[in-house]
């Protein structure tokens, strides 16, 4: 006759079975190659897809993207005043976890993240478009504060989106 398994191991079981779930999202196919120098950077929250991050979170999130854009497009020496293309970046989708689930059960769940839709204009015209997104699992009693987390993951959504082009 079988044994029931201890109450213990069924915990572990389903944690690692939680652990091994991850986010399931898909790989992003590779961004289409744009050659020649931005003259302007330009980000937006959508409201649909983010979280309520409140008008002030949403203004900062959209900010620092930008100017972690343009700081990569810079050092690229891809930015200039007179360039030929526009990057338009769309912030449409959003997920920061509470701050205990942070601290204590960060690998549990799924990580903190980040999506947009980046398009590239060239002379009005769309050039291309395809979507960014940025993780990150940290974890910790330092990491618990939610804008934190957000200002890390907005700045690694703009230099993801200048390292793409």
């Amino acid at each position: 006759m079988p044994r029931a398994l201890p109450p213990f191991a069924l915990a572990a079981l389903a944690c690692a079975t939680l652990a091994c779930a991850g986010s399931g999202v898909p790989a992003a196919s590779p961004a289409p190659a744009v050659e020649g120098r931005f003259s302007r950077v330009t980000v937006s929250v959508s409201e649909g897809g983010t979280q309520p991050f409140g008008p002030d979170a949403a203004s900062r999130t959209a900010a620092t993207v930008r100017q972690s854009a343009r700081d990569w497009l810079e050092h690229e020496d891809r930015l200039a005043f007179e360039g030929e293309l526009e990057l338009e970046v769309d912030v449409d989708a959003a997920h920061l976890r509470g701050a205990l689930t942070t601290w204590l059960f960060a690998a549990l769940v799924p990580p903190d993240y980040l999506a947009a839709t980046v398009s590239v204009r060239r002379e009005g015209a769309l050039a291309a478009r395809y979507p960014v997104r940025v993780e990150s699992a940290l974890a910790g009693y330092g990491w618990r504060d939610r804008e934190e987390r957000l200002d890390r993951l907005a700045r690694r959504l703009g230099q993801r989106v200048a390292e793409s082009l």
